[in-house]
């Protein structure tokens, strides 16, 4: 198809330590060409995913700088969903995460947000244990998921949950809209229309009828 029409687009950034693998994550969402200009950060297009019948373009990031302090916040805006990087193979690496996860607090309160575990292959030289990971999620209400870029293991399903969650987090904000639109002139006439743009709404139809009082309405159930 020439040219492709996205319902949304999110953008999700990677943070984590040095050699976490955070650009090897995003390897399966980016092509050679793509993977060879990433040497100080990058911004990779992912061809696209489908959920709820909604096409949706992912954005995927990664800052060049390493150390938390260097981060700007420039960095996090516009962003949808936050990858928390460590590598179950370095210790270092998860207790680092604790700061990482603090900075990105400040700078992004509202984004969706989950840890990845990395390099799960490496058994033999594991040092962060699975358990440690799940416990370090429970504290920071996150979701966490173990994966290798070398075994195939829960890269893409990591990407494709981040983005469902960001995605039913929009939705539930459009739904917890409700709007009912009347012309200036609405209390003089002898019919108005209402539009109410959330049916969950309904339950404030009595406030409605003790507006209106002898007015005629009409109301139409639909979008914003």
């Amino acid at each position: 198809m020439a040219k492709k029409e996205w319902d949304y687009t999110f953008k999700i950034i990677l943070i984590g330590s040095q050699g976490v693998g955070k650009i090897d994550l995003m390897s399966p969402f980016a092509g050679q060409d793509q993977m060879n200009n990433s040497a100080i950060g990058v911004d990779f297009k992912l061809e696209g995913i489908e959920l709820d019948g909604k096409k949706i373009k992912l954005q995927i990031d990664t800052a060049g700088q390493e150390k938390f302090q260097t981060i700007s916040s420039s960095y996090f805006r516009g962003a949808k969903g936050i990858m928390f990087v460590y590598d179950v193979t370095n210790r270092k690496s998860l207790e680092d995460l604790a700061l990482w996860i603090e900075h990105a607090a400040e700078q992004a309160k509202k984004t969706e947000r989950i840890i990845l575990g990395n390099n799960c292959e490496s058994e033999s030289a594991r040092q962060v244990s699975k358990t440690e990971g799940e416990e370090l999620a429970k504290k920071h209400g996150m979701r966490i998921f173990e994966t290798s870029t070398k075994a195939s293991l829960n890269v893409e399903k990591a990407f494709l949950t981040l983005a469902r969650e960001i995605k039913e987090k929009m939705d539930r904000t459009e739904k917890s809209k409700y709007i009912f639109k009347y012309s200036a002139h609405c209390k003089a006439s002898t019919f108005c229309v209402y539009l109410l743009s959330d049916t969950n709404s309904l339950s404030t139809l009595s406030g409605l009828f003790n507006c209106t009082q002898q007015i005629c309405f009409s109301l139409i159930i639909g979008p914003e």
